[in-house]
């Protein structure tokens, strides 16, 4: 099965997942201080496997929901930024 494919029939669930974007270091560090396990996504608009990864990333906080706190970082946006958050 292509990732096309994969991607078509996970775009449906994705757009009800929730996964947060961080915008800001002082964010960043509330959700990670907020919750037990955080799952960073460092991506790009214009990476192609960060753009094919983003409905299955979405439909593991689907899928994890309450257990597993799952965000996005644009690393475009946020350069510099992304050097200096905490490890």
């Amino acid at each position: 099965m292509s990732w096309r494919v994969v991607a078509a029939l996970l775009l449906p669930l994705a757009a009800a997942a929730g996964v947060e974007e961080v915008t800001s270091e002082a964010q960043f560090k509330k959700i990670l201080s907020d919750n037990p396990a955080v799952v960073v996504d460092f991506y790009s608009q214009t990476c192609g496997p960060c753009i094919m990864m983003a409905p299955i990333f979405k439909q593991l906080a689907r899928e994890y929901e309450g257990r597993l706190k799952l965000i996005k970082v644009d690393v475009q946006r946020s350069v510099g930024r992304v050097e200096q958050l905490p490890p």
